[in-house]
Order: structure tokens, then C-alpha cells, then sequence
């Protein structure tokens, strides 16, 4: 509150109190004014003091409602600005993947590595054979969302838009070679990415390669017994060779690859909720997927408020042409 703000609310105070008090006293005798004056100083000063406590309480309790109001304006902010790109059902696949071959790392390293520390830590421990049962579980889990995944291209549209999506095209080859121009500092623009960018693709498909591969291998080595009599001892350590250099390749690859790409890089560390909640915000679409961002505004898949903030962008969306039209007819119909 300004000074002269609480000035006059003191003098105001001050008066009440005085008019309240000789209205009180007119049916009495005589009363002396030093008495007046105490009595009015006592009075003004506690309500003074009250006011004071309850302009306290509103300021903090308006302070509240003013950050909570904020926080909620933030939030319906960000959902109109959540951009949808991950139905619920391809995030369901991506941790059941995820998760089993995180799974798959954790209890096949002291199995390669037997003659290591880690094996003999494991071998310690007494844990190797129920490692054993829990590597085949994941591998199990991983057939399972490999085989979801497959279906849901098959058979939805969105499955199989995005699979037609994620094939690798011309455009890429040219996209790597602007990217390493635009990291090296020849090129100040990056290219403008559609969908799912070069890296992205190739993510998936090392993950196609890498799933025949293990799951192939694996099936021979689970059931060891049964395929050393159909296709001999030769063959098996074959097999044993593959799956074995494969899932290190495939660890090193996921670990050192797309953990980088994915969350630790300094753009989204400590890590990329998209796998998560499914949506990309519109500043993060515009950096790094323009081309998607630009197709579907266009096509009004994207609400108006979205974007109205930009106007590039804005100016693409249907109902920004619809009103140029309207405009343009108005100003027709003037002439």
C-alpha cells in the first residue's frame, strides 16, 4: 500500500472513530475531552491494529490466488501447445521394448562375461541361473511388443502411415549431409525435418535388425537340445557367436547412440518426455520437426491456438486463410 494510500486510511480510521463516539455519548452528561481523547486514541488504535492484520491476510491470500491464477494459465498453455505425435498405443510398445532389452543388458552382460569380475560377482551371489530364467522372460516381453507392433502396422492406418513414414528416403541422405554441414559451421540453417529425421529411422531399423537377430539366435539357444540334433554342434556355436557380438553391438549402440540422441543431449537432458506423454510442445516441433509442423497446420490437424502466437505459422492454418479470403471478398464487394 503507498504512503498517502495508508495516510488517509489512518485519517479515515480517525474520524469514524471520533463521529462513532459522539454518537455514543449524546444521550450521556458532560463528558471531558482528555477522556474523549483517550477513549478515541484507544479505539483508533485498535482498529488500526486490526485493519492492519486483515490487509495483511488479503495481500498474502490475493498473492496466492494471483500465482495460482498463473500456474493454471501455464498449464492450459501448455496443453493447447502439446502437439500430439505418440498415440497411447505405440508408447505401450516402445516400454514393453524398452524396457525388456534394458532387461536383456542387465542379465546377458555377466552371462557373456563369465570369466570377468562381473560374472564371478554373479556367480558369487548365487544369481546366475535365475539371470538365466529372467533374460528368457524379457525375451519373451519382446516378442510380445515386436509382435504388437507388427499388427498394429498391419492393421490400423496410423500404424501403417507411420511405418511408410519411417523408410528411409533420398531426402535423408541429403538431410545427413546437411546436418554434418550445419554442425561443422559451413551452414547456418539445419534442414527441415518431416516426420521422423535420418537418425530417428535409423534407430527403428537398427531395432528391426537387431530384434531377428537376437530373437532368431535366441530362439536356437533356449531350446539348445532340441536344434543341436536338427542342425549340429557347428551351427550352434554359429549362432552362440551372433548372439552373443550382436547384443553387445545392440547395447553399445542404444547405450552410447540413442540414449545421446534421445535424453542426454543438452536440448533435452536429463531425458525426452515425448515416450512418455506422446507430445512434442510447438517451440520444440519448430526446431526440431518443421516440415511435420508445417504439413499439419496446413492441413488444420493442429488447433488455431496452438500456434497463434506464430505468426509463420499461424498464417498457414485454415482458419487464418479462411478469414484472408473473407477479407479479400469484403474489400471485392467495397470496390
Amino acid at each position: 500500500m503507498a504512503d498517502h494510500e495508508h495516510h488517509e486510511l489512518r485519517e479515515y480510521i480517525r474520524r469514524r472513530t471520533e463521529q462513532a463516539l459522539d454518537e455514543a455519548l449524546k444521550p450521556q452528561p458532560p463528558f471531558p475531552e482528555y477522556a474523549r481523547r483517550a477513549i478515541v486514541e484507544e479505539v483508533y488504535q485498535a482498529g488500526e491494529e486490526e485493519i492492519e492484520y486483515n490487509l495483511r491476510r488479503l495481500v498474502k491470500r490475493a498473492k496466492r490466488n494471483q500465482k495460482r491464477l498463473a500456474r493454471e494459465a501455464e498449464r492450459r498453455k501448455a496443453r493447447v501447445r502439446a502437439i500430439p505425435r505418440f498415440s497411447l498405443y505405440f508408447r505401450i510398445q516402445h516400454v514393453m521394448i524398452a524396457a525388456s532389452v534394458l532387461t536383456l543388458i542387465v542379465t546377458g552382460v555377466p552371462i557373456k562375461f563369465h570369466n570377468t569380475p562381473i560374472g564371478a560377482v554373479a556367480a558369487s551371489l548365487g544369481i546366475v541361473h535365475a539371470m538365466g530364467i529372467t533374460h528368457r522372460i524379457a525375451a519373451a516381453v519382446m516378442a510380445l511388443g515386436s509382435l504388437l507392433h507388427i499388427l498394429w502396422i498391419i492393421f490400423t492406418r496410423n500404424g501403417w502411415r507411420t511405418f511408410l513414414d519411417l523408410i528411409p528416403r533420398p531426402k535423408d541422405l541429403f538431410d545427413l549431409i546437411g546436418m554434418l554441414k550445419f554442425l561443422l559451421g559451413v551452414s547456418r540453417e539445419r534442414p527441415r525435418f518431416g516426420r521422423f529425421n535420418f537418425i530417428e529411422k535409423f534407430d527403428y531399423w537398427a531395432v528391426y535388425w537387431g530384434v531377428v537377430i537376437m530373437l532368431g539366435t535366441g530362439t536356437l539357444l533356449a531350446f539348445n537340445t532340441y536344434f543341436m540334433n536338427q542342425i549340429g554342434s557347428y551351427s550352434m556355436r554359429i549362432a552362440t557367436l551372433i548372439h552373443s557380438d550382436e547384443a553387445l553391438l545392440a547395447s553399445l549402440a542404444l547405450l552410447i547412440w540413442h540414449m545421446y540422441w534421445a535424453h542426454l543431449n543438452p536440448d533435452k537432458f536429463p531425458m525426452n518426455r515425448t515416450f512418455l506423454t506422446g507430445t512434442m510442445s510447438v517451440e520444440e516441433m519448430i526446431e526440431e520437426h518443421p516440415a511435420e509442423l508445417e504439413e499439419r497446420v496446413y492441413r488444420g490437424e493442429i488447433p488455431f491456438d496452438a500456434v497463434k502466437d506464430y505468426p509463420e505459422w499461424a498464417a498457414l492454418h485454415p482458419r487464418a486463410r479462411a478469414d484472408r479470403r473473407e477479407a479479400a471478398g469484403r474489400q471485392g464487394g467495397e470496390s
